[in-house]
């Protein structure tokens, strides 16, 4: 049994879907035979699903909306004709794509959507169906977009020696050093994910249950290498979704603060980012501990705003990580917050 709904005080069970590693394998079978329109240029989400209503008769049209960070950043409206899919306004762009696609999966594998007057709260195994045919729609569209832009230091770089020996032997090198840098990055941002599923057992991944944050594996078990790729990415999408359900917590001041310090000490950009989001993260999670009321004021950026590339973010990932375990600026310049009693609103008068 594992947490699924959350109403006041009162935590709710229902059974976790099983199935795992397999019951991906045939969700891919599944979509594969959906025939939907391959990713056209610009090779965004937003492209993808207008091509799929298109060629559905039915459009989609995704809205942006600001949604409370403690309730589902998506949702999907079925009208009798369109499909409607709210989100997030304040979600990342990575973020962003995958509750887009969660919401797309429901309406192509021919889930339930919301309607107006509708109490529906949504079926926990279609959830878990949902988010897993998001990833698989995610990778695709990764690999749609690779093919057609110009190499990156995380793409296999084009063939440039004569000998064709030669290029197999670069290209084998830059994939494994592609594969590797990504297990050091799972492996680096998992103190922060450890952190922020421990601190909140109950948030769950655009509403989802408990296994979604084990990315399918027992806590403690190790990753075949041969899943590495989809725990990378799902690693990632949960970190993202957890820092979303902190926000509520993050003090803009202290987030301010941590970046000023950090960059009187003449760090890099990259590191003054990681040290101010560890900062933000751990005095928010002592905030949400000690049961202090959340801020009201919006919180500031702690993931790039700019990018939806998935090495880029869990770089920063993983540098936050890092800090949040080990940096001594998070250690030092971290204020962190404590209730106010009548007993220390004494001390201070």
């Amino acid at each position: 049994m594992a947490p699924t709904r959350k109403s006041g005080d009162q935590v709710h069970t229902q059974p976790v879907p099983s199935g795992g590693w397999h019951q991906r394998r045939r969700l891919e079978r599944r979509l594969r035979r959906l025939h939907l329109p391959p990713p056209p240029p610009p090779y965004t989400v937003d492209a993808w699903c207008h091509a799929i209503g298109s060629a559905r008769a039915r459009p989609i049209t995704i809205v942006p909306l600001t949604i409370p960070a403690h309730e589902a950043p998506g949702v999907w409206m079925d009208s009798t004709t369109t499909d409607l899919i709210f989100v997030d306004i304040a979600l990342s762009p990575l973020a962003r794509n995958q509750t887009i696609l969660h919401e797309l999966a429901h309406i192509i594998l021919g889930h339930r959507g919301v309607r107006l007057a509708d109490n529906h709260a949504g079926d926990l195994t279609e959830e878990h169906e949902a988010e897993q045919a998001a990833d698989i729609l995610s990778a695709r569209l990764t690999r749609a977009r690779s093919r057609s832009e110009t190499p990156s230091p995380f793409k296999e770089p084009p063939p440039t020696s004569a000998h064709p020996t030669g290029d197999l032997g670069s290209g084998l090198r830059a994939r494994l050093a592609r594969w590797w840098t990504r297990c050091q990055y799972h492996w680096q941002m998992r103190p922060l994910w450890l952190a922020l599923h421990h601190s909140t057992p109950t948030t769950l991944p655009t509403g989802l249950s408990a296994p979604v944050w084990h990315e399918g594996f027992p806590l403690d078990d190790p990753i075949p290498l041969t899943r590495l790729p989809h725990a990378y990415h799902r690693r990632t999408i949960e970190i993202l979704d957890g820092l979303r359900r902190l926000s509520a917590y993050i003090d803009p001041a202290i987030l301010n603060q941590a970046r000023h310090r950090a960059r009187r000490a003449c760090l890099s950009e990259a590191e003054i980012d990681a040290i101010a989001a560890a900062t933000a993260v751990r005095a928010a999670l002592d905030s949400r501990a000690i049961g202090a009321p959340p801020h009201h004021t919006p919180p500031g950026t702690l993931v790039p705003t700019t990018t939806t590339d998935l090495d880029t973010i869990a770089a920063h990932l993983a540098r936050t990580a890092q800090a949040l375990t080990s940096s001594p600026y998070v250690l030092t310049i971290n204020p962190t917050p404590r209730p106010q009693t009548e007993e220390s609103i004494d001390l201070l008068r």
